[in-house]
């Protein structure tokens, strides 16, 4: 008890010894419960701006503090400032720093942003640049992240390029596929788009030569090299595509010159190959290239069923001009409504209607050639019907329907002709004397009516006409017969008179 009493008492006296000191400073002043007090001026105690919650939780600003330091303040001021006390900072010189720790778990600094100098200090002045850094269960912190003085963004480097520069380090001994964006986002609202990335390049860019492009997208540097795979459908134009790439645009604006604004896809290869392939499940491909195949210019179309070596291919702009061929012994074979109508086999013997070609042209079935006939005109089965002239070993068959130089050899011929010499044989015809037929031919050595020589040798033998004229001669050559067998029976039977 008696300990108690002095241990009272020196605390009484510590007391009134404080306020006798207060009182003897002349300081005054009041404040109000768990703001923390500051000297108003030399002899005046108030409080400051700074609040100590319940809890230790301590409000700058605030008396609300919600987590253990709390800042509050204005608009156009710092609520935190870290101040180096570098006085010539250098390429790499800190200039504060912000650490997570936690000594419960190992006692290592866990996360950390530094701010830093970016290059040489000149004049009081220097480019600046923020890093981020992380701890992967280790007691060593890595810089993962970092934005330098122009503003670029390094993920996986110190030394970005460009306004977005990620590089995953390290050897890589399995595939490396981890997402740079990735959008988990759900929701059952019918009507709504979710964009994985949505990239928007606009503004005024119109300058002599310039070029806005929204997505440009490489890859270098690899054993095969990859600068997009699209793992669903893709749309150019549409928001809406039903195909694994499907085009939509009606006008294009800009390009390289004025017809790319009407192409819907425009392919271009800076090497001497330049390829779009179409493949199926079955191994067989359709290619769209230009060069690169032995004998072949500027490829339009390669279709091949399997294996490079059926290859079939449409070649256009060649030295050759326009060329469908084929990359072996295969046939070109035309085919509408999946049914073969036309063959060009290997050989160069072309059918129509057979696919067992045996000559440069086998045709099973009707032709029609003519301008007035061909499309109009339905011939007979197995029928040629020509409209103009034919010439056979000649090349002049000139106004003639059929012309050969050569043998012609028939079972029969029929020839139309205008007329015949019937007439010969009416009442009233009158034949030439024989007298004056004699004279005529004498004069002129040949039949009356009938081309000479040099005339048959200059116009030919026209069949029907000759024929014509060689009846009339044959009919009145019977008439000629007929009077001379009167004449000479009048004769026998004058003779016969006069013998009796």
């Amino acid at each position: 008890m008696k300990i108690r009493r002095v241990f009272l008492t020196i605390s009484l006296f510590s007391l009134l010894s404080t306020q006798l000191s207060l009182a003897q400073s002349s300081i005054t002043g009041s404040g109000t419960a768990q703001y923390v007090p500051k000297f108003i001026d030399a002899s005046q105690i108030g409080n400051s701006i700074l609040y100590l919650s319940g809890t230790d939780s301590l409000g700058a600003g605030t008396n609300a503090p919600q987590g253990r330091i709390h800042s509050k303040i204005g608009a156009g001021l710092s609520n935190f400032i870290l101040e180096s006390d570098v006085t010539a900072p250098g390429s790499g010189s800190s200039l504060g720093q912000i650490d997570w720790y936690n000594g419960s778990y190992g006692g290592n600094v866990r996360a950390r942003i530094v701010g830093m100098a970016d290059g040489a200090w000149s004049s009081g002045l220097y480019p600046t640049r923020l890093s981020f850094y992380t701890n992967n269960y280790g007691s060593t912190l890595s810089e993962r992240l970092r934005i330098d003085a122009n503003g670029f963004v390094g993920i996986g480097t110190s030394a970005p390029t460009s306004i977005l520069h990620t590089i995953a380090s390290g050897a890589k001994t399995a595939a490396f596929t981890g997402n740079l964006l990735t959008n988990t986002a759900t929701s059952s609202t019918a009507g709504i788009t979710k964009y994985g990335l949505d990239i928007l390049s606009t503004g005024t860019w119109n300058g002599s030569g310039a070029k806005n492009i929204g997505l440009h997208v490489s890859a270098t540097g690899g054993s095969a090299n990859y600068a997009a795979i699209f793992d669903g459908a893709v749309g150019i134009g549409t928001s809406t595509p039903a195909h694994g790439l499907d085009v939509g645009l009606s006008w294009i604006t800009g390009g390289d010159n004025s017809n790319s604004k009407r192409n819907f896809l425009n392919l271009s290869a800076t090497s001497s190959f330049g390829a779009v392939d179409i493949i199926y499940p079955n191994a067989g491909k359709a290619r769209f290239c230009e060069t690169g195949i032995a004998g072949v210019n500027d490829v339009l179309l390669q279709l091949m069923p399997g294996s490079p070596s059926g290859y079939g291919y449409l070649e256009t702009w060649g030295g050759a001009g326009t060329i469908i061929g084929t990359g072996n012994s295969k046939p070109i074979i035309f085919r509408p409504a999946r049914t073969e109508r036309m063959r060009l086999d290997s050989v160069g013997n072309f059918g129509i209607g057979t696919s067992t070609p045996k000559n440069h042209l086998d045709v099973t079935g009707s032709m029609v050639l003519g301008n007035t006939y061909a499309g109009t005109t339905v011939a007979a089965t197995n029928a040629l019907l020509v409209e103009g002239s034919i010439g056979i070993g000649t090349t002049t068959p000139d106004t003639f329907k059929l012309k050969a130089n050569g043998t012609i050899k028939a079972k029969e011929v029929v020839v139309e002709v205008n007329g015949w010499p019937d007439y010969v044989f009416e009442d009233g015809h009158e034949l030439l004397p024989l007298e004056d037929l004699e004279k005529e031919v004498r004069a002129t050595k040949h039949l009356p009516g009938i081309p000479s020589a040099a005339e048959i040798k200059t116009r030919g033998l026209h069949v029907a006409e000759m024929q014509v004229k060689m009846m009339k001669k044959i009919e009145e050559l019977t008439l000629y017969v007929i009077q001379l067998k009167k004449d000479n029976a009048l004769l026998n039977d004058r003779l016969s008179k006069l013998s009796h």
